[in-house]
């Protein structure tokens, strides 16, 4: 799959795309050193938009980010407790989210939480936890949060709380199967992980390297 990235700059806006295109790239004729160097590259009809960012001055995205928070109160009709991380309101996390070793949230259309516990046993005001932002604040909506973490790195994303190995939907079959017979020795240590589309044509030798280095980002973020 052919790849590019295109990025335009003003004074009010950042716009990323990343486009991409399936099939082999015609052969080019070949052109003397200063034809090469005065030649633009030119653009494929082929090409379609695979992803799109938009950044504005002064109101930059947090999606992603993980923070320390403080539980400020919880809502037991809501099945939501509001999270102080530092911003100017606080942020909304739904016991959907909620992900502590050990325990098992409830979870709402799926017939309640198995022992009978609710978001006020699993949760109390005052109470240090670490979250993930996973939408950013809007107007007066605070940050939409998750304790369920991940991390990204350049083949894969690491999720600390998850189990087994997923594989982009947006590779073809065959290299699917290929990344996962790749990443089925991978010892995760009880995680999970999602092999990324970038990863096309990665060896396992390239995952396994990746992945001590997310090992050791989870280990500070623990710190």
């Amino acid at each position: 799959m052919k790849k590019q990235v295109l990025v335009s700059v003003d004074r009010g806006e950042t716009r990323v795309a990343l486009l991409e295109a399936s099939g082999t790239p015609a052969p080019r004729k070949t052109a003397s050193g200063a034809a090469r160097r005065r030649r633009k590259p030119a653009a494929s009809s082929d090409y379609s938009v695979a992803e799109l960012y938009l950044e504005r001055r002064g109101n930059r995205s947090i999606v992603g980010n993980i923070y320390k928070g403080r539980v400020d109160n919880v809502l037991a009709g809501l099945e939501a407790a509001f999270v102080d991380i530092g911003l100017e309101k606080n942020g909304f996390l739904h016991v959907d989210e909620i992900v502590l070793p050990g325990v098992e949230a409830p979870r709402r259309g799926r017939g309640g939480s198995r022992d009978g516990r609710n978001i006020t046993d699993l949760l109390k005001p005052g109470q240090d936890i670490v979250v993930q932002v996973v939408k950013d604040p809007l107007k007066t909506k605070g940050a939409r949060l998750s304790m369920d973490l991940t991390i990204a790195g350049r083949y894969m994303v690491y999720a600390p709380y998850g189990e087994g190995v997923g594989v982009s939907r947006r590779l073809d079959e065959k290299e699917r199967e290929r990344l996962r017979k790749e990443a089925a020795k991978l010892e995760l240590k009880g995680a999970g992980a999602i092999i990324r589309t970038s990863a096309q044509g990665a060896k396992r030798a390239d995952l396994e390297r990746e992945l001590v280095y997310l090992f050791k980002l989870g280990e500070v973020l623990q710190k």
